[in-house]
């Protein structure tokens, strides 16, 4: 059913840190509830917005960088979009 999409371990490790980040927000949100503050974004945010912003900005970029740059670099696209999603969500 699913053997059109190529599954790695890679792709596993990005699904586990997606549904744990979510799980662990979701936790954290229920035992702490946080008030939303402005970071460097021009909206208030809550710690479960920055993580979906991170996310989907995280997303964008390494998408960008495979549309625009040698795939064989892949691994430095996903840094990068790592790196954003950590700035984004400490000081988001």
């Amino acid at each position: 059913m699913i053997g059109w999409m190529m599954w790695t371990w890679q792709s596993a490790l990005f699904f586990i840190f997606v549904f744990g980040a979510i799980g662990f927000i979701s936790i954290f949100a229920a035992v702490r509830p946080s008030a939303g503050r402005k970071g460097f974004l021009p909206i208030v945010t809550t710690g479960g917005d920055r993580l979906f912003i991170g996310l989907i900005t995280g997303i964008i970029i390494l998408l960008l960088w495979m549309t625009f740059i040698e795939k064989s670099l892949l691994w430095i696209g996903a840094v990068i979009g790592a790196a954003w999603f950590a700035v984004e969500a400490i000081w988001g």
